[in-house]
Order: structure tokens, then sequence, then C-alpha cells
């Protein structure tokens, strides 16, 4: 896993994630408010056991120039920025990101993706397609388990991933931006690269059940 925060390693990651023909996209957020939370950082993943973790600010939200430098410092007074290290500025990233995102030929993957693409429609946006979500695939091969990430690479990739509690409490009463950097990008990396794995396995079992064209056709869209 690896923690983006400069323009460089940026930019040697764009290169990577060129060839992707499929590309697991995961935020991590100030809040679950998805019309006003900001985003705190972008997990990527696009083959199994491999992922980036790009760490964001934003503190030129107001006003965000997109024909600038990626690489943002952030204003000591500005609260949107995170406490321990450099970041690059989120609407900056999101305009870097957006013809992945919205690439046709690349199957997009994201567990409760919906909550990801509302926000990320705010950054100007729109993911196309969003191809699988394990959480949807879960509720059709069984509607009354838990359908959470953690639950489901328990049960099916017998792997208990790192929990949100280790980062901001049991409570959740803690902000993912106070998280120290290396810490965060454990944790959120990991998510997308689980979530990768899930999409494998879960897509088998989908097609093995003969329920795929109908998680396809009805769920996903």
């Amino acid at each position: 896993y690896q923690l983006i925060s400069d323009e460089l390693s940026f930019k040697l990651m764009m290169h990577e994630l060129k060839a992707a023909k499929q590309l697991c996209f995961d935020l991590e957020t100030t809040s679950l408010d998805t019309m006003n939370c900001s985003i705190v950082g972008f997990a990527l993943s696009a083959k199994p056991g491999k992922a980036f973790f790009i760490i964001t600010n934003d503190s030129d939200i107001a006003q965000a120039s997109f024909g600038e430098s990626l690489f943002a410092i952030p204003s000591e007074s500005a609260d949107s920025s995170h406490p321990h290290a450099a970041s690059l500025n989120a609407h900056d990233v999101a305009k870097a990101l957006k013809p992945i995102l919205e690439d046709p030929a690349i199957e997009k993957i994201a567990q409760h993706g919906k909550f990801d693409a509302l926000i990320l429609k705010r950054y100007g946006i729109t993911v196309h397609p969003l191809s699988f979500d394990p959480m949807l695939a879960s509720y059709v091969l069984n509607p009354d388990t838990p359908h959470g990430m953690d639950a489901l690479s328990k049960t099916w990739l017998h792997y208990e991933p790192i929990p949100i509690s280790a980062l901001i409490g049991e409570k959740k009463q803690g902000s993912m931006r106070d998280v120290e950097p290396m810490k965060l990008m454990e944790y959120a990396a990991e998510d997308a690269d689980i979530t990768l794995e899930l999409e494998d396995c879960l897509h088998k079992e989908l097609e093995k059940s003969g329920q795929l064209t109908f998680a396809h056709t009805v769920e996903f869209p």
C-alpha cells in the first residue's frame, strides 16, 4: 500500500493506473453527509494486493483552482487541511481522476458506491460505469445477512480488516482528518484492496447462483 501526498508520487500512480481495466475506489470523508462533507482522501486499487491512498485537503474549497499545481501547502488556519502532513488539493485530484472515473472502458467497483458517487458529483465527476458493488451483490445473494465490508470480508475472504473504531473510536467521535496519515492510509488502502477482492469472489457467486444478470441490470445501475 502506498501513501500519495505529493505531485511526483501522484503522477507515477496515474501512469500505473492508465492500463487498468477495472478500478476500485473508496473515499474517506469528514462525515456521512454527502452534501456537505469534505474528502480526506481517495483510495484506489486496480489489482489485488496493491492500493494507493491520496491524502487531500479542501483548503481552497471556496475558490478551487484547477489549473495550478496539484501540490497544495495548506494554510495554517484552514481547519479543512490535514494537521499532520503535506496533502494534495481535493478538487485538483478530482479533476485529474475524472477521465479515469468517467472512462466507460474501465469498470468501477465500490462498496456502497452510490454514496461515494454522490460526493464525487459535487467535485465534478460522474462515475461511469459503476459496474460492481459488493454490498448490493451480498444483498442479492443473502438479503438477511450483514452487508458491511467488514462482515463481507470475514464471511467471504476469512479476513478481519482494520475496524474504523481503531481510527476514530467506538462511537466514531473522532474525525478522519485527525488520523495519522500512515494509519489512515493502511485503513483506506486496505478497504479498496478488500473491496476489489470481494468483487472477484462475489462475481463468481452471482454467476453460480444465476443472479449475475439481475444484479447488473437491476441492482448495480
